[in-house]
């Protein structure tokens, strides 16, 4: 798995990350928001797409809270 930071926004007192995944695996790959999610300042979490096949490519969005 190979995560990469695209894009910082700020908005009040919330921040979105915007995240490109790749599966560099030889294998499928099954995410989950969970994997992402720590406890804390993260408010919300979404994928593109769930399942990846070797070399597949997907966006991560991360709302984290400012405060």
């Amino acid at each position: 798995l190979e995560l990469k930071l695209l894009t910082v926004k700020k908005s009040g007192k919330y921040r979105v990350e915007v995240w490109n995944i790749r599966n560099v695996a030889k294998s499928n790959l099954k995410l989950s928001e969970k994997l992402f999610y720590d406890i804390g300042q993260i408010v919300a979490i979404a994928l593109e797409e769930r399942n990846l096949n070797p070399n597949q490519e997907t966006k991560m969005f991360r709302v984290l809270s400012n405060v």
